[in-house]
C-alpha cells in the first residue's frame, strides 16, 4: 500500500515538473509571472500613484520602466559585490543612492 501511495505522489510531482518545463516554458521566461508591476496609473518619475503627472505611456515605455525596476531589484537585493577581485559590502546608503539615481 505504501508503494502505491509513493508511486502516485511521484507521478503527480513529475507531471507538474513536465507541465512547467515543456508546456509552459514561455510563461516561465516571462518576468510578469514573477513580479507584480505597477498599473498604468503609476507615475514612474515620482514613484507614486497620487501625483498629478500625465501618465500616458506607451507599452514600450512601460516595458522599459519595468526592466529598470528589475535591474534595481537585482542590485538592491545584493549584500556583497565582487569587483576587481575585492569583496565589497553594499550598504543601505549605497542602495538608496542607486534608487535615487534611477529616479
Amino acid at each position: 500500500m505504501n508503494i502505491l501511495c509513493d508511486f502516485s505522489v511521484y507521478i503527480i510531482y513529475f507531471g507538474i515538473i513536465f507541465k512547467y518545463i515543456f508546456i509552459k516554458k514561455d510563461l516561465c521566461n516571462d518576468s510578469r509571472s514573477y513580479f507584480i508591476y505597477p498599473t498604468n496609473e503609476f507615475c514612474y518619475q515620482h514613484f507614486s500613484y497620487l501625483c498629478g503627472c500625465d501618465r500616458k505611456l506607451s507599452n514600450v515605455e512601460i516595458a522599459h520602466n519595468n526592466k529598470q525596476f528589475i535591474k534595481s531589484y537585482k542590485y538592491c537585493s545584493k549584500i556583497i559585490e565582487i569587483s576587481d577581485g575585492h569583496i565589497k559590502f553594499i550598504t543601505n546608503a549605497e542602495k538608496l543612492a542607486h534608487i535615487h539615481e534611477y529616479g
